[in-house]
């Protein structure tokens, strides 16, 4: 019998949220036709400037651990 790799396990603390998601997922196309054309735009900008946020942070995180004097104040 196949096992289950570990990365599919939810990790302790996120069990809460595993209903919530099905929920989103099973309710995607009611959803998307309730929000409509352009509830999605700016759903998907929204999300994407999160997104953007994100990565700048793990950029200049980077950074400053590459070069040392970025991470010291002016």
């Amino acid at each position: 019998m196949p096992t289950i790799p570990d990365s599919c396990y939810v990790s302790r603390g996120h069990e809460q949220h595993v209903p919530t998601l099905q929920v989103c997922l099973l309710m995607a196309e009611k959803i998307a036709d309730w929000l409509g054309t352009t509830g999605m735009n700016v759903i998907t900008r929204v999300l994407g400037l999160i997104i953007l946020s994100i990565a700048v942070e793990f950029i200049t995180k980077g950074l400053a651990a590459v070069f040392p004097i970025l991470a010291q104040p002016a």
